[in-house]
């Protein structure tokens, strides 16, 4: 074999040697490794990180380092819902060989659970399950229907009690007084409580552990205006949020005993066909901020009993007995209100768009007959469903234009309604020209412009143009897909 004079001719090889090189012999190519730039982030973001992933219902993140494997577990265990009996079992099972997973789960919510748990793991109860979940930090029972909740305070070793800062569950029914059996969570900062169905009236907490952290209170059922209430927020001396739902209320009884250092107050019904009002018992919370009263919660008589809390910044009120000119005195004379919610209106009398089509069809879907202004399709608000006084669009939109003076923000369904009936005043207008063009006369139009429903439109002066000779022109407006019409 003659010696290679130089590297180049070293180096150069035919298809075909090649080819019978790599039949005889493995060819191996080494690729660069792939850098895993999640590894390199600082422990602190990355459990960040899987807090936020584990947070969507069905996370996924694909290949895993070993070094993101205990970040991984820490996110499947961190927030745990379980609505299956036999799930609880295998939850608790696994808990149980292996005690420190039980030290990652910081939120339990076991609700709707289909299927009875049958605990197969010995004698191990809830209470025990719990007892090793050290950073349980909130527990969601619901319903309660297996009786949990007593099973977790009578357990014989309370020690994991005092971590547990939030609670939604029915209340313990093996008590004569339900509320009391949460007096064993001395941390709780937050509790809800759902099927209140026990009328336990007042009651003697003298020798009751206090609650000492609770600020936010809310309980939905039957009697959910108990006096047994009151009771119990005597043993909450931080309380500041409280959110009442009953089905058929009278919470006028209730509020004179309720704490006066609430913030925030909301009332509500289950039932659509409530007439209770409570507005009289209102000037007893001077320090309130916030408050919300459900449909059929109180009267005209409202922003009398509301100018005396002169720290209240927004009220939002459901369809009931409302006067215009009381909401207005509200802006003018509370000055620390800064945000009206008025769902005045149901959803279906808020009103309907009419279809317009963009094409040549300027007229819309239909072209209206003599007796009617606008296309049979057109839904009106119905402002007459709140039954207030003087409740007309014109007396709302003075409303509106006095809040923004004032800074104050509206919101709610009545203001939804507005924005519909601006839109169906535009239609109207377009309507009211349209047939002034085709019947060569202005008698609709003018009475469009005598129930105001021609303001979005350019100015016509209708003495200057002469029926017989009108044609249809575009003109710009802000509403993306409309048109407006007039005249030359």
């Amino acid at each position: 074999m003659e010696p290679v004079e130089d590297h180049q001719t070293a180096c150069k090889v035919s298809p075909q040697h090649f080819a019978d090189l790599s039949g005889r012999y493995s060819v191996h190519f080494s690729l660069p490794p792939q850098i895993d730039r999640l590894s390199l982030l600082p422990n602190e973001l990355l459990d960040h990180i899987f807090d936020l992933a584990y947070s969507i219902d069905t996370p996924s993140t694909g290949a895993l380092s070993k070094r993101l494997l205990p970040f991984h577990i820490t996110g499947i265990y961190r927030r745990i819902h379980l609505a299956k009996g036999h799930n609880i079992d295998q939850l608790i099972r696994t808990i149980h060989k292996s005690e420190k997973l039980g030290q990652l789960v910081q939120s339990l919510q076991l609700r709707r659970v289909s299927g009875t748990p049958v605990t197969t793991s010995g004698n191990f109860e809830i209470g025990g399950f719990l007892y090793l979940l050290t950073r349980l930090d909130s527990l969601d029972l619901s319903d309660d229907e297996h009786g949990w909740l007593y099973k977790i305070t009578s357990y014989e070793s309370c020690g994991y009690l005092p971590r547990l800062r939030h609670i939604i569950s029915a209340p313990d029914y093996h008590s004569l007084f339900p509320l009391l059996a949460f007096t064993a969570f001395p941390a709780l900062r937050s509790l809800s409580v759902i099927d209140y169905e026990v009328d336990a009236g007042p009651h003697d907490t003298q020798y009751q552990s206090p609650l000492q952290f609770l600020t936010h209170l809310d309980i939905c059922g039957l009697y959910a205006d108990d006096l047994s209430i009151a009771s119990f927020c005597v043993l909450c001396p931080s309380l500041t949020h409280l959110t009442l739902r009953c089905k058929s209320p009278d919470f006028f009884p209730l509020l004179r005993y309720l704490p006066s250092t609430l913030v925030e107050l909301r009332l509500e019904s289950t039932n659509e066909e409530t007439d209770q009002f409570c507005d009289r018992g209102l000037p007893h919370f001077k320090h309130l901020r916030h408050l919300h009263l459900g449909p059929g919660m109180f009267t005209y008589s409202l922003p009398i009993y509301l100018l005396d809390l002169e720290q209240l910044e927004s009220i939002e009120l459901g369809e009931g007995r409302v006067s215009l000119g009381g909401m207005r005195r509200l802006i003018l004379e509370l000055p620390s209100l800064r945000r009206l919610g008025l769902d005045l209106i149901k959803a279906g009398a808020i009103g309907t768009r009419m279809e317009v089509d963009q094409g040549a069809e300027l007229q819309g879907k239909q072209v209206p007959t003599e007796d009617e202004w606008i296309a049979r399709d057109w839904d009106v608000p119905d402002f007459d469903a709140s039954d207030g006084e003087g409740f007309t669009t014109e007396a709302v939109q003075v409303m509106l234009q006095l809040a923004r003076e004032h800074d104050v923000e509206v919101k709610g369904s009545i203001l939804e309604a507005i924005e519909v009936m601006d839109v169906c005043s535009l239609e109207f207008a377009n309507v009211a020209i349209y047939r002034s063009y085709c019947d060569k006369a202005f008698d609709v139009y003018r009475e469009a412009h005598q129930h105001g429903l021609t303001a979005r439109l350019p100015p016509l002066n209708l003495d200057s143009l002469d029926p017989n000779n009108l044609r249809l022109v575009k003109t710009d407006l802000p509403d993306e897909g409309w048109f407006a019409l007039t005249l030359e």
